[in-house]
């Protein structure tokens, strides 16, 4: 069993808050050293409670990937803030990048900026995903980075690929920008969606990195330009390897 499933708080971390929601059960436990955000049991965020506030979790440093390796951005569009780790970590690691995440759920941003540290500033939007880059579009407003973490459970409204929404996400992304997508399920029928969806739009098969000892994996893709990943990094993409996606 991968440790996304089975990863829980330890001992040291009490629940502090619990409330249901038209999402489910919404729980923050906490210790002195460690905060945590649960939906229906199932860990959405862990942060270290000192700055710069890391992760707990390895998939969101796979999604930052790309910081290391092309000119870092002026601005990130995250969809789906959950506990809002990339736009708090990097608000402290990297405070040029200005980070706005939105998420749809009151309950979670209410709880996250409440209970999480270093929360009060950060830009959060409430709203639907899809909703907000339809907003953004009318605004002709666009981002260097659009991240995507839509997931509830293991569902995500982009696993049917659907032309439109990345359509969208391309309008809102600034050439030579990065989308990056944190993928829960990857059952070859998704995983193939998705790359038909992403070649379809943006001309280009994206990166497919597996996340050690977890369920996730993220897609990432450069908008336009020759951008190409030194072969150490290279070598671990998944479309590369896979006999599943060809086109």
């Amino acid at each position: 069993m991968k440790l996304a499933q089975t990863l829980t708080p330890d001992n040291e971390n009490k629940t502090i808050y619990m409330v249901k929601s038209s999402f489910g059960n919404i729980e923050i436990r906490q210790s002195g050293r460690q905060s945590w955000l649960l939906v229906n049991g199932i860990v959405q965020t862990a942060i270290e409670n000192s700055r710069p506030y890391r992760s707990l979790l390895p998939h969101n440093y796979v999604m930052l990937l790309p910081l290391n390796y092309d000119d870092e951005p002026k601005s990130i569009l995250e969809l789906g803030g959950g506990g809002l780790f990339i736009n708090r970590y990097l608000s402290h690691s990297r405070p040029d990048i200005k980070v706005t995440s939105v998420d749809c759920c009151a309950e979670v941003i209410d709880s996250v900026k409440t209970y999480f540290p270093a929360s009060a500033n950060l830009t959060i939007v409430e709203t639907d995903a899809i909703d907000y880059l339809e907003h953004l579009i009318v605004k002709n407003s666009t981002f260097d980075w659009v991240i995507v973490d839509i997931f509830i459970g293991d569902s995500n409204k982009l696993a049917t690929a659907q032309r439109s929404i990345f359509a969208k996400i391309n309008q809102c992304l600034n050439q030579f920008g990065w989308l990056v997508i944190n993928i829960l399920d990857t059952s070859e029928q998704t995983i193939e969606q998705l790359n038909q969806g992403i070649l379809a739009e943006f001309d280009e098969t994206p990166y497919r990195f597996a996340v050690p000892e977890m369920q996730n994996q993220i897609m990432m893709l450069r908008k336009g330009g020759d951008f190409k990943f030194p072969e150490s990094v290279a070598q671990h993409d998944l479309n590369k390897t896979s006999h599943t996606f060809s086109h």
